[in-house]
């Protein structure tokens, strides 16, 4: 019988969907941590008020978020708001061009989405540019899948993205670090061949949005 998985660090009230991708099963046990329940919501509640949350989140950034309502409910008197959950990402950006905002400048050097650094969700060509304009980040990555690698059992490595951040991995093999998602990052052809165009850069464009921002 495998043993028990603890995530004493849960957030929201849910367990973390990273490390439950990392170990391919449900955590037993989620202790919310989350400072903005203990210290904001979970006070007003307590004084009789109604609480409703609101979250920037889209249906289109992910499968899971596309499951989402516009509204629901947590628990008593806690609901979960989401007013741009039907927006499209071009919406968003018109709202930004019309009061005159800047987005985050994060969108203009080729990022999907902003938060993380990187998300355990990068897509590939997302790893790409983050190795090619924030080599630091991923240098850091390595330092922790080491320091991790010593106190684990499984394969003595520790990882940072799932077996299934490389398509076809053969799971009875260590999980890929850090510096193997990164090399696939800069294949073609389902990770068979090296993309000369893919290769580091001495110095990344100024300017490169997914998003069309750079006109």
């Amino acid at each position: 019988m495998p043993g028990l998985i603890i995530d004493l660090f849960a957030g929201g009230g849910g367990a973390s969907s990273g490390i439950e991708q990392a170990l391919e099963r449900k955590v037993d046990v989620a202790v919310n941590h989350n400072p903005i329940f203990y210290q904001i919501q979970e006070p007003l509640l307590e004084a009789g008020h109604l609480v409703v949350s609101w979250q920037g989140v889209r249906a289109d950034e992910s499968r899971s978020r596309a499951n989402l309502l516009k509204m629901d409910r947590v628990g008593p008197r806690l609901w979960n708001y989401r007013p741009i959950l039907s927006w499209s990402w071009q919406k968003v950006f018109d709202i930004h061009r019309h009061h005159r905002l800047e987005p985050n400048p994060l969108y203009k050097m080729g990022a999907a989405r902003v938060g993380c650094m990187p998300c355990i969700h990068e897509t590939k060509d997302g790893i790409r540019n983050i190795a090619d304009r924030f080599p630091e980040q991923f240098d850091r990555i390595e330092t922790w899948e080491m320091m991790v690698g010593r106190c684990g059992k499984r394969f003595g490595i520790g990882t940072f993205f799932s077996s299934d951040k490389i398509p076809g991995h053969d799971k009875t093999k260590p999980i890929p670090g850090i510096r193997e998602v990164i090399k696939y990052s800069r294949t073609t052809r389902g990770g068979k061949q090296y993309g000369l165009w893919l290769q580091p850069e001495d110095e990344p464009p100024a300017c490169s949005s997914m998003y069309g921002l750079c006109e």
